[in-house]
């Protein structure tokens, strides 16, 4: 078997250990919940809101729920990147899985790299349904660029990684990931203007 067909992300073998990851993904009910559906229902939240829905002159004609938008799709990004990666690496860590994979045909780095591709897929998924969901039923119109959109999407969730796996490669364990994720969560939103949205 050549090093293509062990490592190539077509692989039968990749697949299935994509397919794996998946399941145990969609088996984290606190990820699949804040990670993934949280962000578009925290806004259908304000858009229940009536004064939220009124365009108003400190944000430039806007509404509440126009500048809470795009803070609502980090809200994901941040939490996937930065709590639930770390995390599962912590976990295999401690569990001792990636060294037990080391002496069989599925390396460690294919399950991390399968990792990251459900992350990345969860976070599509979750701007997906918030970019949905605020045209749909809070008018809140696509983006007009979207080619742009895509590019600091990407650019914006790869930086969010890079912290979360330099995260993930000091802590130990488990309980020490989720901690730090916590620590760090809260300061991404706080500098992020999660609190104190700005146009």
């Amino acid at each position: 078997m050549s090093a293509s067909t062990t490592y190539g992300l077509g692989s039968r073998p990749r697949l299935k250990m994509v397919a794996v990851e998946t399941k145990l993904f969609l088996r984290d009910s606190a990820t699949v919940l804040f990670g993934v559906l949280f962000p578009a229902g925290f806004l259908l939240g304000l858009g229940a809101v009536p004064a939220l829905r009124e365009p108003t002159p400190e944000t430039g004609g806007l509404r509440a729920i126009d500048v809470w938008a795009p803070t609502a799709l980090v809200f994901g990004m941040v939490m996937i990147a930065v709590q639930h990666v770390p995390a599962v690496i912590a976990t295999y860590r401690e569990r001792a899985v990636l060294r037990r994979l080391s002496t069989t045909p599925a390396s460690p780095r294919s399950v991390l790299l399968a990792q990251m591709v459900v992350a990345f897929a969860s976070v599509v998924v979750s701007a997906t349904l918030l970019v949905l969901v605020a045209w749909a039923v809070l008018d809140i119109a696509p983006p007009e660029r979207p080619l742009e959109f895509v590019v600091a999407f990407v650019v914006g969730y790869a930086a969010l990684l890079g912290i979360g796996m330099i995260s993930a490669a000091v802590v130990r364990t488990s309980s020490a990931a989720n901690q730090v994720g916590t620590v760090l969560f809260v300061a991404l939103m706080f500098f992020g203007g999660a609190f104190l949205p700005r146009v």
